[in-house]
């Protein structure tokens, strides 16, 4: 099955939060708005679970946060 959730509303540039925790509430915030989450916290907990594994961090600003 094939889920197409890379929406340009939901991608953030030149975004003003500085900490993972700020990025990551946020991203959850704006997915949550889009439907695409139902629950912010259960969200939130699957991508530090993630992070906790290996960073989504590309290099240069980019990171590909994901649960």
């Amino acid at each position: 099955m094939k889920y197409d959730l890379v929406y340009k509303d939901n991608i953030m540039l030149c975004i003003k939060q500085h900490s993972k925790k700020e990025i990551i509430t946020m991203l959850s915030g704006l997915l949550k708005e889009s439907k695409i989450v139902t629950n912010s916290e259960k969200f939130i907990n699957a991508v530090y679970d993630r992070e906790n594994r290996g960073s989504t961090y590309c290099g240069d600003y980019l990171a590909l946060p994901h649960g």
